[in-house]
């Protein structure tokens, strides 16, 4: 009797998922990247995965009258709930301040919802002191530097001023070029106003006002005079730049946290870092009183000075805390304590790889490889491309010094190089996964160009399919790409060789490798642009199911191609019979991105 009701109680605990650990996040907002694909990298850890619900999130779409901000004390409140009832050194706390404090990334550009943030610490404070068994990670992330229209009134009215160009073409009457300047750069938008002041100011802040040229400082001076401190401008001008310096202030307080020992780590994230378009104007003409660094144009911002250069800036706040190596590794994604990632949309799921390498004390030896060794900063980025992998890389595997039995290696291609490589990345990656390698491949795009490593896979050129990728990503700006493609080549790895599900492994491995096919190869590519060449909005409808899409994409090469994907467990070989594309929609109701789901068979 005894045996039979052992045997019993064994059957039914095994059919039930193994789940290893527990991972439970406030996200960065309600957009499928921060949350159901987040989830799935999460299952393909064979964790359970836990956050909040949608109705407290934010949500931004075409149509404005549906549009509404994030709710952060609902978000707290539901994140405190969650957690006490996983209290358990097995669970992972993945706290993103800008759902947790400022209602949302988009709320996180306006200064109005930094208003409240003292509270939000406390109740951060309190989670942390009411259950100290799970493991916290906090993503704090600096604002974009293009001010924020949705839900927030940056300026008086909607009037032009008179902007840089205006005062380049006073001491430069004889310019080639001086119609263009003047149609464009003399009169410009708040926006760009507003970020031309920024880019000046904090380039004065810099160098010392004596560097900028004679318009520069004509610009500055009268915008000092007349606007920064004068009714009714000097409201607008303050809280714009309140996010900035009270995103430095709040990362002094989680330092504090940190140093008392309830955060295991505070990553500092930049939103997409710009510049005015002006500036980009002058750069590309060769103006030589545009400063560069990696030739690119330096991005001069209150983003910039609070993070980096300014007397109470983050890094600066890294230093006196720890020291100047500490924040040299911070910079290259190696510090213990804190880790500087130039990117927003990719950094919870770096979070969750580093996580997931820590609790398995397992990474792969990755291999970076490059179709050009000439790299530029692209327009949203900080870093070249290199050394955002490198970063990315060292931030996830952290101080784990015991590698996966096979290594991995990421062919990272950049159209925006003129070396066509194609043919020599593939037979590499080929190469690579005969001899036992996972390999991947991220395609930084140029908006001229065909992704054509993407497309020679899914047409089969090389006898090499997207069933023999363990990794593809192609997603947006060249950070969100290549760190949503490290975490996704980090946990993959590390997973096939310790997974006990071998069936939901791969099934959430497949689907992952659907989701970025189709989103980033296809849909990013060249789907979102014949849809915008149209004015197409999406409907209400769209955004559950959309039949647009559907008939916009051929995903039949994406999902033939990932048949006969396998995997090996302890003998018995799974392999992928079919996917079937269940779901395409735009969650957002915006052309902006798309949620693709899929149902897996072996």
């Amino acid at each position: 009797m005894k045996k039979l009701f052992l045997a019993l109680f064994c059957s039914l605990f095994f059919a039930l998922p193994v789940y290893a650990d527990n991972v439970i996040t406030a996200p960065i907002d309600g957009r499928p990247i921060s949350k159901e694909y987040l989830g799935k990298l999460a299952e393909l850890g064979s964790d359970q995965f836990y956050t909040v619900s949608d109705e407290n999130l934010d949500f931004f779409s075409s149509y404005e009258p549906d549009n509404h901000l994030g709710n952060s004390q609902k978000v707290r409140e539901e994140i405190y709930n969650i957690v006490s009832q996983k209290n358990t050194d097995n669970t992972t706390v993945i706290i993103n301040t800008s759902s947790y404090i400022t209602n949302g990334l988009v709320g996180s550009r306006c200064g109005v919802n930094y208003d409240n943030y003292k509270d939000a610490l406390k109740d951060l404070d309190k989670l942390m002191t009411d259950f100290n068994k799970p493991t916290y990670y906090v993503n704090l992330s600096v604002p974009r530097s293009l001010p924020e229209t949705r839900f927030n009134k940056i300026w008086v009215n909607d009037n032009k001023m008179r902007g840089l160009g205006y005062y380049y073409l006073k001491y430069n009457k004889d310019a080639e070029n001086y119609s263009e300047i003047s149609s464009k750069f003399a009169n410009v938008t708040p926006e760009q106003y507003i970020m031309e002041f920024s880019y000046v100011y904090n380039k004065a802040g810099e160098l010392g006002e004596n560097k900028l040229t004679q318009w520069e400082k004509d610009f500055l001076n009268y915008f000092n005079r007349n606007i920064k401190t004068k009714a009714p401008y000097k409201e607008y001008v303050d809280y714009y730049i309140k996010p900035y310096e009270t995103t430095a202030i709040i990362f002094g307080q989680l330092l504090k946290y940190q140093q008392e020992g309830k955060l295991s780590q505070i990553v500092v994230s930049n939103d997409d870092l710009q510049i005015p378009n002006s500036i980009t104007y002058f750069y590309n003409k060769g103006c030589d009183w545009v400063q560069t660094e990696n030739d690119s144009p330096i991005k001069y911002s209150y983003a910039r000075t609070y993070m980096q250069t300014g007397a109470s800036s983050i890094q600066r706040k890294i230093t006196d805390a720890y020291s100047k190596v500490e924040l040299g590794k911070a910079n290259t994604g190696s510090s213990k304590f804190i880790n500087i990632i130039y990117g927003t949309d990719e950094v919870p799921q770096l979070i969750y790889a580093r996580d997931y390498t820590r609790r398995k004390y397992l990474t792969p030896q990755l291999t970076f490889l490059y179709n050009d060794t000439k790299q530029n900063v692209s327009t949203y980025d900080v870093k070249q491309p290199g050394n955002i992998a490198r970063a990315a890389y060292s931030f996830v595997k952290g101080d784990v010094g015991k590698y996966t039995k096979e290594p991995a290696f990421v062919y990272i291609y950049d159209y925006k190089m003129s070396i066509d490589k194609t043919s020599s990345a593939i037979e590499r990656l080929k190469r690579e996964k005969k001899r036992g390698a996972n390999v991947g491949l991220i395609e930084l795009f140029d908006g001229t160009k065909e992704n054509t490593a993407f497309q020679s896979i899914l047409r089969r050129r090389y006898n090499f399919t997207l069933a023999d990728l363990d990794m593809y990503s192609a997603w947006n700006t060249n950070g969100n790409a290549i760190g949503l493609g490290i975490a996704h080549c980090q946990v993959a790895s590390i997973a096939k060789e310790v997974t006990r599900r071998p069936v939901e492994m791969l099934k959430a491995q497949t689907a992952i490798l659907t989701q970025h096919a189709v989103e980033d190869g296809i849909y990013t590519k060249s789907g979102k642009l014949t849809l915008n060449n149209k004015g197409y909005k999406p409907n209400v409808t769209d955004r559950t199911n959309s039949e647009t899409l559907y008939n916009l994409m051929d995903t039949s090469k994406v999902t033939d191609g990932l048949k006969g994907k396998s995997y090996t467990y302890e003998n018995k070989t799974y392999t992928v019979s079919d996917v079937n594309i269940n779901k395409l929609s735009f969650p957002w109701g915006r052309t902006f991105d798309i949620y693709v789901g899929c149902d897996v068979k072996l």
